[in-house]
């Protein structure tokens, strides 16, 4: 009997040590700390360098080339990606034609707003046959002959140092087309080292000939042509009226698409406002 009293006691002894030994490290697993990775919002613009702000564009961050989070920018070119704090390298995919990214983006660490800029250029490729032109898209290049029998090159008008090109559409029989020339005359001599127009009538009659005398009878300053086909009038999604005018600027990018005439001081603040 006093045997089986001392097993029992035994028993019970080391039941209560391993007990006692299995919450000890229950509360030694719980004892141990967790890091906490910090989160932090990242506000990221992405513009061109003509100031126009750039929608749907994915916004990548990286670390050690992983991608750790992305964003899509809205309609005002801006995505906030949360993400842990710290260093970035970025990458932006789905970028309209003709932006172009010529610096490397980087994230340095610290919440807040960065802002990337791109540079845009002419697209020198064919435009799409359904492609309609609206303010802030990039313009894709074009040839056109001249009154003379010259070709006129949008793409390099930019080349040629200028900041600015009119492209107009235009009539002889147009009392409001004729108006405004006077105004571009004033303009080319203002600007003559910054600024481009070339005035494209759409009336099947105009011939060259017939521009040509025109021009001498107006004292045209600057270069006419046809676009009778309204290949041209078209694409920018004019439907009929005439004066129209598109200004381009040495970026690419368009920065006025109006139909109606102008008078000599809105025309000159636009310029004024446009140049780079």
């Amino acid at each position: 009997m006093k045997k089986f009293n001392l097993l029992l006691t035994s028993l019970t002894l080391f039941g209560l040590l391993s007990f006692s030994g299995c919450g000890s490290n229950e509360d030694s697993s719980n004892s141990s700390s967790t890091i906490e990775v910090e989160r932090v919002k990242y506000e990221v613009i992405v513009k061109t360098i003509g100031n126009r702000r750039l929608g749907d564009v994915t916004v990548e961050l990286y670390k050690d080339n992983a991608l750790v989070e992305s964003g899509v920018t809205n309609f005002i070119g801006k995505a906030v990606i949360e993400a842990p704090k710290g260093e970035y390298d970025v990458q932006l995919k789905n970028l309209p034609a003709g932006v172009i990214i010529e610096n490397e983006f980087k994230i340095s660490g610290e919440p807040g707003q960065y802002t990337f800029e791109c540079m845009t250029q002419v697209i020198k490729e064919e435009r799409p046959e359904n492609k309609i032109y609206q303010f802030g898209d990039i313009m894709y290049d074009f040839t056109v002959k001249d009154s003379r029998g010259l070709d006129y090159t949008l793409s390099e008008s930019f080349e040629d140092g200028k900041s600015l090109v009119l492209i107009n559409f235009w009539a002889t029989w147009c009392g409001y087309c004729i108006q405004e020339f006077p105004h571009f005359n004033t303009a080319i001599d203002i600007y003559e080292d910054e600024l481009d127009i070339i005035a494209l009538t759409v009336e099947p009659s105009d011939s060259n000939a017939v521009i040509n005398e025109f021009m001498d009878d107006k004292n045209i300053n600057f270069r006419m042509g046809r676009d009778i086909n309204y290949e041209h009038y078209l694409s920018f999604g004019f439907t009929g009226s005439i004066p129209a005018s598109v200004l381009v600027n040495k970026y690419g990018e368009i920065v006025f698409l109006e139909v109606g005439a102008f008078d000599e001081d809105t025309l000159l603040d636009l310029i004024d406002s446009n140049l780079l």
